[in-house]
């Protein structure tokens, strides 16, 4: 056997011997700077929980029971749920947060919720004192455990997807649980896309873009200009205030794959879209006059 045949057996071997995730395996992954702990709920359709664990400790055969939150207690500011995490090798979409998750974790202030979260569990954010602002992606409200919100600040603001706001407040989630109101804003698909609009556009400082903060944008300049990582701009729509896409506005987003431009663009300037090799979806606006070279 030669070495290249040698090396391709080897590697044969190593990938077969590979560790592979089973349902109800638990890993940590840190995200945004924040270490959070998860639960394998299906290894075949690659769903995870967010989900702290149950510690017994036994004292002169006096058990305890302690539950540990997903994230440490002392965590503080914002914690953003991913949509997605790696484990073994495979991503693995969060569906849910699970009873506890994020419970006692009083100097929390917000928390991002995913648009893939299906469920949440019971005491799933009780005793978060300190938590003022939830912004949940989730387009269709979903029903909650017993007591996920005991605990809160009474001033807490939910802010939801704008097309979907009459929908939360119509299912409770308003008079329930928060108070401090149910706020619409624009639901960002791309949370690159989400970060670069919310740190140049936010008006009033709430962390979120509502539609009339877009609307109030005049130019975008070359805000976006070799955004790599950027995937997905649909709702540049909403950005109804601006005339033109100036010079090199996208130049090098390799990684864009759909953009809406708003209506009332004229003018698409030279080289907007240069070196964007993966552009498979570009609305334009009935209003286009002038697309330069």
């Amino acid at each position: 056997m030669n070495r290249k045949s040698f090396l391709l057996v080897l590697l044969a071997m190593l990938m077969s011997t590979a560790v592979k995730a089973a349902t109800g395996d638990s890993f940590k992954v840190t995200t945004d700077g924040v270490e959070m702990s998860f639960v394998v709920l299906d290894a075949t359709d690659k769903t995870v929980a967010v989900s702290g664990k149950t510690v017994e400790t036994d004292a002169e055969e006096n058990v305890t029971t302690v539950y540990l939150p997903a994230i440490s207690t002392t965590q503080t500011g914002g914690v953003t749920i991913p949509q997605s995490v790696r484990y073994s090798n495979v991503n693995y979409t969060v569906v849910r947060i699970d009873e506890n998750a994020f419970a006692g974790c009083t100097a929390m202030t917000s928390v991002f919720i995913p648009s893939t979260i299906q469920s949440i569990g019971q005491s799933a954010f009780a005793g978060c004192s300190g938590l003022l602002k939830i912004s949940c992606y989730v387009a269709t409200p979903f029903t909650f455990e017993a007591n996920a919100f005991d605990g809160i600040s009474s001033s807490c603001q939910l802010f939801v997807p704008f097309q979907s706001a009459d929908a939360y407040t119509g299912a409770g989630w308003s008079t329930q649980v928060f108070h401090g109101g149910i706020t619409p804003i624009i639901a960002f698909a791309d949370m690159t896309v989400r970060s670069l609009c919310v740190s140049n556009w936010d008006a009033n400082s709430d962390g979120e873009l509502s539609r009339a903060e877009a609307a109030a944008v005049k130019d975008i300049g070359t805000v976006f200009n070799r955004k790599e990582k950027i995937t997905s701009f649909d709702e540049l729509e909403y950005f109804t205030g601006i005339s033109d896409i100036k010079y090199s506005a996208f130049f090098y987003c390799n990684y864009l794959k759909s953009i809406k431009i708003p209506e009332g663009v004229v003018i698409i300037g030279e080289m907007a879209f240069s070196v964007c090799s993966r552009l498979q979806s570009c609305l334009l606006p009935s209003t286009l006059q002038i697309i330069k070279n």
